[in-house]
C-alpha cells in the first residue's frame, strides 16, 4: 500500500512521523526520511479481513503539523476450493470456492486433472476452456474424461492466477479431490 501525505503544511524538515491505527487488529508501523519519502507496514493477520482506518501524522523541525487519514479493507485470504464434481457424461469438472470469485484473462486460466489413486495425469482445462459458473464457481471442459469410471478417486489442481476475489486477491494453486459421479446440473 503507498500512501502520499498532504504536506502542504509542512514547511522545514520532518521531525517526526507518526501512523494509528482505529483496530486493534492492525499494528501499522512508519519509516521516513527527512524529505517526507515514507514506507508504511502495516501488519495484520494471515486470514483476517478487516475495515480500518489509518491517521498518518507528521511534524516538522518549525513543530508544523500534517495529518491525513485513510480508510480501507485488508484481506490477504485467497480463494480456495470448498467443493469439485465431476461430469464425466460431458466432459466436465464444477469447481466451487470458498468465497465469491471471478475468472482472470484467458491466459491465466489453467485447471489440471489427475487420476488420484494412484495419482496420474490426466487432462488440462486451459483458457476458454475455464469459464465462470456462478458467483462462487468455474467450471473447467475437458476433452475425453468421459472413461472415467464412476467412484473413481481424482485431485483438481486450479493453477495460480485463474481466479480472483472482489478484491483482487488471486489463488495460488489449490487442490482438491474428489470422487467421479454422473450429475445433473441444474442449468
Amino acid at each position: 500500500i503507498v500512501f502520499t501525505l498532504d504536506a502542504t503544511d509542512l514547511a522545514g524538515a520532518l521531525a517526526s512521523m507518526t501512523a494509528v491505527s482505529d483496530n486493534s487488529a492492525v499494528t501499522p508501523d512508519v519509516t521516513y526520511t527527512d524529505t517526507g519519502i515514507a514506507t508504511l507496514t502495516v501488519t495484520f493477520g494471515a486470514t483476517q479481513s478487516v475495515d480500518v482506518t489509518i491517521t498518518l501524522t507528521a511534524t516538522d523541525a518549525n513543530d508544523n503539523v500534517a495529518t491525513q487519514t485513510w480508510s480501507f479493507t485488508l484481506d490477504t485470504q485467497r480463494p480456495d476450493i470448498s467443493a469439485i464434481a465431476i461430469n464425466a457424461n460431458n466432459d466436465y469438472v464444477l469447481i466451487t470456492f470458498d468465497e465469491d470469485v471471478s475468472v482472470t484473462s484467458e491466459a491465466s486460466r489453467v485447471v489440471e486433472l489427475y487420476l488420484y489413486s494412484p495419482e496420474s495425469y490426466l487432462a488440462e482445462a486451459t483458457g476458454a476452456k475455464v469459464t465462470q459458473y456462478s458467483s462462487n464457481q468455474i467450471k473447467a471442459d475437458f476433452d475425453g474424461i468421459y472413461d472415467i469410471q464412476e467412484g473413481a478417486d481424482y485431485k483438481v489442481v486450479v493453477k495460480a492466477d485463474t481466479v480472483q476475489d472482489d478484491l483482487g486477491n488471486l489463488n495460488e494453486d489449490v487442490s482438491a479431490t474428489g470422487t467421479a459421479a454422473n450429475f445433473a446440473p441444474s442449468r
